[in-house]
């Protein structure tokens, strides 16, 4: 969400806080400059939110809102449809069973260490709320779309550049501990980026 220019801190004191770094055009004329690319985003929007803090149930529905309103054409199109299409209030549900019922961990055994055949099992095909391994999914699921927009950003930016290419997945993408998410990324990219939002 911060790379799409919003953050929802929270400041004792104060209270939850929305930052909108690229606020809507408030006149016609200004809206048609930035369907012509041609708006200059020069302030930020800083909204206090009543009700005390945000829950995790409302980040995740204020993540779903951000890529639906994002139009991000390096994105895949898959990964952000699967996203969009879940019901945030299952994610938060399956959250708290992993986080606070020891019974509804994901594996076979706590102690044991998974084969990577598990992992690629767990992982599955597809987002899918009542899947065991749904989290493990949409952990890579986000990852990929944050990988996705920071790659590009690094195209336009020698700074972001120097600090991707020494990290460890663009450096040696190869390495045997990325496989299972090198065969993520190999079964999602069937789908091909996003043209639209």
């Amino acid at each position: 969400m911060a790379l799409l220019g919003i953050a929802l801190p929270y400041l004792p004191g104060v209270g939850q806080l929305l930052i909108d770094g690229y606020p809507a055009p408030e006149s016609k004329t200004k809206s048609k400059k930035l369907a012509k690319g041609l708006f200059k985003h020069e302030e930020l929007l800083i909204v206090k939110v009543g009700g005390g803090a945000f829950g995790h149930q409302e980040l995740w529905e204020a993540f779903q809102r951000s890529l639906q309103v994002s139009v991000v054409n390096t994105w895949s199109a898959r990964l952000r449809d699967e996203l969009l299409d879940l019901n945030f209030d299952m994610i938060a549900r399956q959250r708290n069973s992993f986080i606070y019922r020891a019974a509804s961990w994901p594996m076979d055994d706590l102690l044991a260490d998974a084969a990577r055949e598990q992992f690629l099992v767990l992982l599955g095909a597809e987002l899918d709320t009542a899947a065991k391994g749904f989290l493990l999914r949409l952990s890579c699921n986000i990852y990929r779309l944050f990988e996705e927009l920071i790659v590009n950003l690094a195209e336009r930016s020698g700074p972001v550049r120097s600090q991707l290419d020494g990290s460890r997945i663009i450096s040696n993408p190869t390495v045997d501990d990325l496989r299972l998410y090198n065969q993520f990324i190999a079964q999602v990219e069937v789908g091909g980026a996003a043209t639209t939002s």
